[in-house]
């Protein structure tokens, strides 16, 4: 199956939208489940938007749709990242740099770690590492953590001009995601792997992002995805 680009804009438009490949083309949308969506990832079938707004949750849509299918509060008061590793939802309070392991898709904090610094606005999950961007100050980089603890593996630089909101390089797929913003242009950027080399880019007013193959779980096993690719 194709990798899939799936992101959300917040703001007045509070949208989620799926694209065709990697492309600013749209082939279908939906209303985000309340105003404020942040980022967002893929959970067999399910599509799972946090909400950074006033009522600071973490949805679970039935599929591809609106319909909500679980909620649960937010681990943090600021969580704007969220990822799923197969079993378990990811959070990343983007205040204190603080990323959470909950259990299942649950409020109950297993396991949590302090992030590099600052603003980790998203959170990556490449099925055994998690992922994130750092926009604060002069630090823009995007991290690749070793496993699920604060120990960095490696790390990828940006001009500090940039705000990055880094994301995805998700389980199924060996390319980062970039939402880089330079104060007046605005761009998705999906890069060769875990490096600066740029594959592909266009515009995008959306600030987050998930890129993978829905049809393969973090763990690896297949999953169905009848409802997410709109066919179900």
């Amino acid at each position: 199956m194709a990798n899939t680009l799936i992101t959300a804009q917040g703001g007045a438009v509070d949208k989620i939208y799926r694209h065709d490949g990697f492309s600013s083309t749209v082939d279908n949308s939906i209303s985000a489940p309340s105003s404020g969506p942040g980022d967002v990832a893929v959970r067999s079938n399910d599509v799972i938007v946090s909400d950074w707004d006033a009522e600071e949750k973490i949805y679970q849509l039935t599929g591809f749709t609106s319909t909500v299918r679980n909620s649960v509060a937010a681990a943090d008061d600021s969580v704007f990242g969220v990822n799923w590793d197969g079993t378990n939802l990811l959070e990343v309070d983007v205040l204190d740099d603080r990323f959470m392991r909950l259990s299942g898709f649950g409020t109950s904090v297993t396991s949590s770690y302090v992030g590099q610094r600052y603003n980790n606005y998203a959170l990556g999950w490449d099925g055994t590492n998690a992922l994130s961007g750092t926009s604060g100050g002069t630090s823009k980089k995007f991290h690749k953590y070793s496993g699920f603890t604060s120990s960095v593996s490696s790390s990828v630089s940006y001009p500090s001009t940039y705000n990055v909101r880094a994301d995805a390089w998700q389980h199924d797929s060996n390319d980062a995601i970039f939402w880089i913003s330079t104060g007046s242009t605005n761009v998705m950027q999906r890069m060769n792997g875990f490096s600066s080399t740029v594959e592909a880019s266009f515009a995008s007013e959306s600030q987050y992002a998930f890129w993978g193959d829905p049809t393969v779980s973090p763990s690896g096993g297949a999953t169905s995805t009848l409802s997410l690719l709109g066919v179900g």
